[in-house]
């Protein structure tokens, strides 16, 4: 009786587990990228880039995307700063001094998704 249990417990132990770890590391697709989105859509619209900023942005943006979001903030910011300085505008460099916290902490929460979440391994690589 005792090792019935035993083998029971074990069982509804690993299934538990397996569920775990399917939610946790099988959502990269489905919580990272709208995230990711929702950031790009807010970053554009918070600092009221124009046509030909959000093109270049959105290149930037591509590029974060690819590394899984690794590189720092600071290092996305002095891109974005580059990209207004160009064109000189003095309210937007003004909007992402006012908005830096509130940009940087949604994008260290997208860091945080994308290194919970793994890229899934391309198909029919083993």
């Amino acid at each position: 009786m005792k090792n019935t249990q035993t083998i029971s417990f074990l069982l509804a132990s690993i299934l538990f587990i397996s569920l775990f770890l399917s939610n946790v590391y099988g959502q990269s697709s489905t919580t990272t990228q709208p995230e990711a989105d929702k950031l790009y859509k807010q970053i554009i619209a918070t600092l009221k880039l124009t046509p030909a900023q959000q093109k270049q942005f959105k290149t930037v943006w591509a590029t974060a995307g690819q590394s899984r979001y690794t590189a720092s903030w600071q290092s996305l910011s002095v891109k974005l700063t580059n990209l207004i300085q160009a064109e000189k505008n003095g309210m937007q460099i003004k909007l992402l001094n006012e908005n830096v916290a509130s940009l940087s902490s949604a994008y260290k929460h997208l860091q945080d998704l994308a290194s919970i979440n793994p890229q899934p391994e391309p198909p029919g690589k083993n």
